[in-house]
């Protein structure tokens, strides 16, 4: 099985939607490793992967989140 990557997996479907962010979310509870791939969803050139999207996973997998990315 080929293993699909974060970005493609939070990226296209409807602006107001968070696409695929469960199944990313229940990856990450599976494997932790996996943070370090979400975490660089952050740099995405699409702005909905990159912020939106990433950020609710991150919001729903972390202790404590990491800061709001706007305002770094």
């Amino acid at each position: 099985m080929i293993k699909e990557l974060f970005g493609e997996m939070l990226i296209g479907g409807r602006p107001n939607s968070l696409g695929r962010t469960v199944d990313v979310v229940g990856i990450v509870f599976a494997d932790r490793a996996q943070l370090e791939e979400l975490y660089a969803c952050y740099q995405s050139e699409d702005a909905m992967v990159g912020w939106c999207r990433s950020w609710n996973v991150c919001s729903k997998t972390a202790v404590n989140p990491p800061p709001n990315p706007s305002r770094i």
